[in-house]
Order: structure tokens, then C-alpha cells, then sequence
């Protein structure tokens, strides 16, 4: 068993927690590893993590760990494995799906334990290779500087994949302390929540994390457990340090800033929080077990004052590179790290960066290679050269000055930054010295020329909108930016399909979960337009089903019934995969309180609406509960009332924290057994209840189809799919026998076994309309065919076309209107701190 990440195994003291109370002891931690460890059947390979901030992928990393599987943390929403070397094992925590390559994998050094993407956001395949000896030095040395002891509570913000996050992760294990794992980002109320209840004693974060907690207001005083914050991931301006050095001083905390690089796992310097008010200029001294010096290209030590190369020496420094599989085989360095950083050592044994040497420059936390930036616009046929001055990217190109605004464009893209970030100047020639390069000189003269008198590149009139810019017309008063995800603004199904028709407008077809991307990553999609489009499958049902509803209430045709089943099917396909996760994640029912308060507010306007014109309505339909009243009462709209008593139902066993945490924890499993144990109760109780009279209309009767629905969305693997046919075989069988309608076991079955469905592009768009005007259409096509049929209009068909176009253009308008009726609803921020760290 590896010895690098924790001690106390069989300690009942609490390792892992997060919201609403769940926690996990070092015993409890020690078997999951154990029995994960057992899923691990090939021998040694690499095994590539997909980070998602769960629980499980704590477990997974340790397993690995455990058997001497080197690691591979990779972001859990990257498509591939973006490696330059085999993969063996490629686990995704969020489904607790491990896929095994059996091939023979390739020769891989014995100390080798983590590997971690050093390309930052070009994408570059090259990776750090640490060892076990490099991490357990690196987090040892935190321990000892910072004081890290088993009482400690670490909030955990920090993505997992990048080193900065890691380091939290192995110090605090390390030296038996908790790691709390927290919702949303700390400019959400839940995060603060959490951090009080579990009292937290420290908190790490990238400059950006400060800013965004002083946006916030965050009221610091008030965390009466706090200890310390620190500080890295990106040079803070010195006058931002003096304020949070000052802000903790009076506080009673430490501000702990700290300087580093992936290479040395990734901690290198801190600056005592002693010396940050007088110093907020310096990264400060080395960590303990490691030196600093600056020195010159023949590799002399200057002295106090004069600028050199920061260059590191400890146990921490990484094995190497590893950009091909041979790479894996190869062993430990010299131990020594050139950064690149330009600085000079002060005469108080301080030490401050002054510039940059390599062509490497930090933005947002990742490592931008210049190098590669140049090789990726020349691949675009422009001569341009770029330039790091200060904190930002310059490109001078030889382009025509109308064109620098969409070079900047397109770059920006590709790193996947936010636009403006990377400046182009255009001029006629590029600055070169008399032997034909690069004048570096010269370029910086260019940059500052144009940064002087130019204003930052905007985007073309006329242009696509980005997928910032989509999101807030739905979301107008959200607060958005380029790392803002759909799920990240409380998306759920009311809008899910508008977002993506409007989306795949702009950037082309749209990926499996592209739900959580981030805005950036949707924006760096190569546009697509394919003749044919991928229709998931629960979007088409939505669309026959609705169709199949009105056609057979005009009696267009029979269809055999079932479509308000397959509505309630899709409806619990939708909660699985956009509220339940919201409510995991924040530790609150807010987001099923929205959700069910959207739907009635609309539900209620539209009854409201046509009982003011027709007189047709009732209270029994007004206060949702006609269906226990009967099939026949006015102005009821039983597939509604029902779903929104479902709702109070699954929100009612996850006020609790306990519930929260089992279904955050066990994910398929515990909505197998949930949905399985509700379809035995309605057949249970179907057979000694007569609810005829009601059409079997009740919640407790049809809750299964929709739990059902919840947990065909979760289902992945092969395995997990028989087991979800075989709850839906004996659900359907028991409850309808014979009688079953073909309607519904047909798409019940499509939902689990065939996720998507490739279709002509003329045909997907309108599918796509109707299925997102769905709800509109079941409320409201018998007023456009009454409408309809007094200008003389009454042929069914004509009657089902204008009720769905109605339908659709219904709820077209409203969306426009959500907005203010969301604004003033409990909606949850699942947002999570995604900055690039190190």
C-alpha cells in the first residue's frame, strides 16, 4: 500500500465531508480504497481520472495509488483522454464507470505515481511526470510551513486535476486532517453555509477566488474557525496582498502566499504572512527541504540584487516530461528546476520575480507555451510572432489592421480564455534583427505602441453569438461569463432544448454533455453543420408523444394511448439529469422548488387565462389536485398535478442530509433500488385499492415511471441498462399486464437502449421546437383548435397543426418572460470555482 496520502487508516476521525452533514472517517476511506482497488484487474497501467469533484474520485485516485498505478487527473468534461501514451484504465466518478483497455500496456518506471498536463489550454500532449517520493516531499514540506495538523478542515475549491488542487488534497490526508467538499463557488451563500457548519479552518485559492469573495462581500469576520487562507495559482497584485495581509492580521488569520510550478508538485516558495505586508512584491523563501537561487545563463549564483533565473533544487522536483509512451520507463531527474521566472533575490533573503525568461507566460492559472501559440496561427498561413508583457498575450501579425480583431477572436477561442485576453497588433512587416529573427526588442515596442492608443479587440458586428451571449438571453439575470456553464445557471428541462437549438445556431452540433461545459469550451467547438443532426432520444419522445397526445384527442388517428406515460417517463429522464444533480450538489431542495414553481406558475397563468375567457375551469384544477377529485373536473391537467406532486414527494426524503448523501455517493445504484422498491409499492397497492375512478391517476401509483425515467438517464454501461430494462419489464408487466400500452413499452425501451437517434437537419430542428414547447402544446391545443374552428378551420389535421405551432409559439413568448418569475425564485448557484492552478 502507497504511504503518500494519508495516515490514521483505521481512525475513526473524519476525512472527507461536504454539505448538509455527510461525512467519511479514515476507516470508512481506507476499505472504499481497499474494495476500488479490487475493480483494478489489469496490473500496473496508466489510469486516467476525469475529475468531477466527488467523493468517488478521491477513492479512485488512492486506489490507484495504492497498486502503483500512475494517475492521470484529467477535467471530467474533456472529450478523449488528450494523452500522449496508452491508457489502460479510464474511470468517470460521477457514473462510477471504469473502462479497462486489456492490451498490453506500456514499461513504466516503479516510482512513477501522477502524471499532470503541463500544456495548459493549448492543448499540447505532454505531461509531468511526478514520482511517489516528489509528492510525499512536497507535502510534507506544506505540512510543516503552513502547520497542518489532524484538527484542520480544509474547504476544498479547488479543481482536483491541476497541481494546486492536489497538493491541498495530499498535505491535508497526509497529516490526518478533513477535506470538506464544497458546493458552488465562494461567491454563493451554500459555500459560506457549509464552511460555518463544518467549521472549516482554511480555505486555498487563485487570485481570481479573492476577487470574487470581495465581490461577494463576503463577511470574513464572521468565520469564527478560520486559520488561514493561501494564496497561488497566479501572481496577485502586491496591492491586493497588503489588503488581505491587513484584512487577516485584524482578523486574527493568516494569509499565506505561496509561488509554484507543476514540476515540483507544484510547491516551491511561500511568504510568511509575517512578512507580506512589508514584502507584497515577494513570492517569498523556499519551502522547507528545497533552495532557491538566481542565476546566470552559465549557471553562476549571483548575488543579492541582480536579476537572474529562479532556479529550484529539491525533492519535489518532478522525474520529468513525458510526451510518449517511452517517457513512462525513464526515472527520477537531477532535481533541479529551471522556471523560466526572471528574479532577483533581496538582501533580506526574499525573493521576487521580476519578468519572465522561457516562453511561457500564467493566465487563469494555466501554462500558455508562446511557442505553440506562433506554430497555430502560421498552421492558419499568418506570419505572426507573439510577445508576454506582463500579464497578457501580445501577437503581432502581418495582417491587414481590419482583420487583428477576428485573429484575436479566433485565438482567444482556442485557448479557450475570454475574449480580449490575447491582444493582436497588425503591421506591415514583422520586426526582425539583421540576421532575419525575431526582434524581441521591437515586438514589445509594437505591443506597447498599440496597447497605448488601441482599445481591446471587440467582436465583429454580424458574427455568431457566443454561448456567453446565448446564455444570457435565457438567463438575463444571471451573472455570466466565459466559465458559466448551463447547469452552473440552474438549467433544467423548461429550457434545456430552447438553449440548444439556439446554441447549435452558433457554434454547430453540440456534444454529449455539453450541459457542463463551460461557455469558453462551447465557444471553442469547431462549427459543425453536418447534414444530419444527433437527436437524443428522450427529445424525440417528448416530441411523438405530445403529437401522438393531440392527434388522438382531434381524432386524427389512434395511437393506443401511453403518450402522457412517456411525457412522465421523459420528465423523470430530465429531474435525473439536471435537478437532481443541482440538489447534490448545493445541499438544498431549492432547485425542485423552482423547478415545481416554474411549472405551476405557467400551468396556472394558462388555467387562469382560458377560465377568464371560456368559463371553463374549476378549484379543485387551480390548486393542482383535480386528479384526486376525478377525470372529468374542469379545467384539470392531470399529467401536470401529478408530476408536480411527485416533485413534493422526492423533495420531502432529501431534506435530509443522510438521503442526500446516499444518493450522492451510491448514484445508479441508489436510484435502481429507489425506483424498483416504488414500482413493487404501486403494484402493491393497485391491487388492493380501487382507484378506477380516478384512471390510476395518483402519484404513489405512477411515481415508478418517473423514478423510472431517473434512472434510465443514469444508467452507462451495458449492465446498468439490463438492470434498468429489467425494472421497467416487471414495473410494466405488474402493474399493466396485457394491457400495457405498445406506445409506451416501445419509447420506454428506446430510452434505455438507444440514446440517440441521427436524423436529416430539416427534420431535427421542428422535433427539437415541439418537444421544447411540450408543456405549452398538452395546456393549450384545445383553445387553438376551438380557435381554429370558428373561422370554419376544423379538419383534424388542421386542428393538430395549429394547436402544436400555437403550442410552440406559446411558449417561445413565455420563455422570454421566465426570467422575472425566476429571479424571484429559490434558484440554486451550482457553480464551482473552476480556475487553472498550480
Amino acid at each position: 500500500m502507497s504511504d503518500i496520502c494519508w495516515l490514521n487508516r483505521s481512525s475513526d476521525r473524519v476525512a472527507f465531508s461536504g454539505p448538509g452533514g455527510w461525512t467519511v472517517t479514515y476507516a470508512d476511506l481506507s476499505a472504499d480504497v481497499t474494495s476500488f482497488a479490487e475493480r483494478i484487474t489489469c496490473g500496473r497501467g496508466v489510469f486516467l481520472l476525469r475529475c468531477d469533484g466527488t467523493y468517488r474520485q478521491y477513492v479512485a485516485y488512492l486506489a490507484a495509488l495504492s497498486i502503483r498505478c500512475p494517475v492521470a487527473l484529467v477535467d471530467g468534461s474533456a472529450a478523449g483522454s488528450g494523452q500522449a501514451f496508452p491508457v489502460t484504465y479510464d474511470y468517470s466518478p460521477g457514473e462510477d464507470l471504469l473502462e479497462i483497455d486489456e492490451g498490453v500496456p506500456p514499461e513504466i518506471h516503479a516510482d512513477l505515481a501522477v502524471l499532470l498536463s503541463t500544456s495548459g489550454s493549448t492543448g499540447a500532449a505532454k505531461s509531468v511526470r511526478l514520482s511517489h517520493a516528489n509528492i510525499r516531499a512536497n507535502a510534507e514540506s506544506i505540512i510543516a510551513y503552513l502547520g497542518i495538523t489532524g484538527d484542520d478542515k480544509a474547504a476544498m475549491s479547488l479543481p482536483f486535476q491541476y497541481s494546486y488542487g492536489m497538493s491541498v488534497v495530499n498535505s491535508h490526508l497526509l497529516a490526518g486532517a478533513e477535506i470538506v467538499l464544497m458546493p458552488g463557488s465562494v461567491s454563493s451563500p451554500e459555500f459560506w453555509e457549509t464552511f460555518k457548519s463544518r467549521g472549516c479552518t482554511s480555505l486555498a485559492g487563485v487570485p481570481h477566488t479573492f476577487d470574487l469573495i470581495e465581490q461577494s462581500r463576503v463577511d470574513t469576520s464572521g468565520l469564527k474557525t478560520l486559520r488561514m487562507m493561501t494564496q497561488a495559482g497566479g501572481k496577485m497584485p502586491p496591492a491586493a496582498i497588503e489588503a488581505w495581509s491587513a484584512r487577516s492580521r485584524a482578523e486574527g488569520w493568516s494569509f499565506v502566499v505561496m509561488y509554484g510550478q507543476t514540476e515540483a508538485a507544484p510547491r516551491m516558495a511561500y511568504l510568511p504572512p509575517e512578512e507580506a505586508q512589508a514584502n507584497p512584491g515577494c513570492i517569498g523563501r523556499a519551502i522547507p527541504g528545497g533552495t532557491l537561487s538566481v542565476r546566470n545563463d552559465a549557471g553562476d549564483i549571483l548575488p543579492d540584487g541582480e536579476e537572474g533565473e529562479l532556479v529550484y533544487e529539491g525533492p519535489n522536483v518532478m522525474m520529468g516530461y513525458a510526451s510518449s509512451a517511452a517517457d513512462l520507463a525513464l526515472g527520477q531527474g537531477p532535481g533541479v528546476l529551471h522556471t523560466g521566472d526572471l528574479a532577483r533575490r533581496q538582501p533580506n533573503g526574499l525573493f521576487a520575480i521580476t519578468g519572465r525568461q522561457s516562453r511561457f507566460v500564467k493566465l487563469f492559472g494555466y501554462r500558455i507555451s508562446l511557442d505553440e501559440l506562433d506554430a497555430k496561427v502560421k498552421r492558419d498561413g499568418i506570419s505572426a510572432a507573439s510577445i508576454a508583457i506582463g500579464e497578457e498575450i501580445h501577437v503581432v501579425a502581418g495582417i491587414p489592421s481590419e482583420d487583428a480583431a477576428r485573429l484575436a477572436d479566433e485565438i482567444d477561442r482556442w485557448l479557450k480564455f475570454p475574449r480580449g485576453t490575447v491582444r493582436v497588433h497588425a503591421v506591415t512587416d514583422l520586426p526582425r534583427n539583421a540576421n532575419g529573427k525575431i526582434d524581441g526588442l521591437g515586438m514589445r515596442a509594437v505591443a506597447e505602441a498599440g496597447s497605448a492608443s488601441a482599445t481591446p479587440p471587440v467582436r465583429p458586428v454580424g458574427r455568431d453569438m457566443t454561448a456567453a451571449e446565448i446564455f444570457r438571453v435565457h438567463f438575463p439575470a444571471s451573472d455570466i461569463d466565459d466559465d458559466t456553464s448551463f447547469i452552473d445557471l440552474g438549467g433544467d428541462s423548461l429550457n434545456y432544448l430552447s438553449v440548444a437549438l439556439d446554441l447549435e445556431a452558433s457554434v454547430g452540433d453540440l456534444p454529449d454533455g455539453w450541459e457542463n461545459l463551460p461557455a469558453r469550451d462551447l465557444d471553442a467547438l469547431s462549427a459543425s453543420r453536418r447534414s444530419t443532426v444527433a437527436v437524443d432520444m428522450p427529445t424525440l419522445v417528448r416530441a411523438l408523444a405530445i403529437v401522438a397526445i393531440v392527434a388522438d384527442h382531434f381524432q386524427l388517428f389512434a395511437y393506443g394511448g401511453g403518450g402522457a406515460l412517456s411525457l412522465f417517463l421523459v420528465a423523470g429522464w430530465a429531474f435525473g439529469a439536471f435537478t437532481l444533480p443541482s440538489v447534490l450538489r448545493s445541499g438544498s431542495i431549492a432547485p425542485i422548488v423552482t423547478l415545481g414553481l416554474r411549472v405551476g406558475i405557467f400551468t396556472a397563468l394558462m388555467g387562469a387565462a382560458n377560465w377568464a375567457l371560456t368559463g371553463y375551469g374549476s378549484w379543485p384544477a387551480t390548486f393542482f389536485v383535480s386528479n384526486w377529485v376525478g377525470p372529468d373536473v374542469p379545467g384539470g391537467a392531470w399529467f401536470v398535478e401529478v408530476y408536480l406532486q411527485c416533485l413534493l414527494l422526492i423533495s420531502l426524503p432529501l431534506l435530509s442530509p443522510s438521503v442526500r448523501s446516499f444518493f450522492a455517493m451510491k448514484g445508479f445504484t441508489a436510484l435502481a433500488v429507489t425506483a424498483a422498491c416504488a414500482a413493487l409499492a404501486a403494484i402493491a397497492l393497485d391491487s388492493v385499492l380501487d382507484t378506477d375512478h380516478l384512471y390510476r391517476r395518483l402519484p404513489f401509483l405512477l411515481g415508478w415511471v418517473f423514478l423510472l425515467g431517473m434512472v434510465a438517464q443514469a444508467a452507462r454501461s451495458s449492465g446498468q441498462k439490463m438492470w434498468v430494462a429489467l425494472i421497467a419489464a416487471s414495473g410494466i408487466m405488474g402493474f399493466y399486464g396485457i394491457a400495457v400500452s405498445p406506445f409506451f413499452a416501445v419509447v420506454t425501451f428506446a430510452m434505455i437502449w438507444s440514446p440517440k437517434l441521427r436524423m436529416p437537419r430539416p427534420l431535427a430542428i421542428p422535433i427539437r421546437s415541439v418537444a421544447a414547447g411540450s408543456l405549452a402544446i398538452y395546456l393549450t391545443h384545445f383553445q387553438f383548435a376551438s380557435a381554429l374552428a370558428k373561422v370554419g378551420l376544423t379538419h383534424p389535421t388542421v386542428s393538430v397543426i395549429g394547436s402544436v405551432i400555437g403550442g410552440v409559439l406559446v411558449w417561445r413568448i413565455y420563455l422570454r418572460i421566465d426570467h422575472l418569475v425566476t429571479k424571484a425564485l429559490p434558484v440554486q448557484s451550482t457553480r464551482a470555482a473552476k480556475d487553472g492552478l498550480s
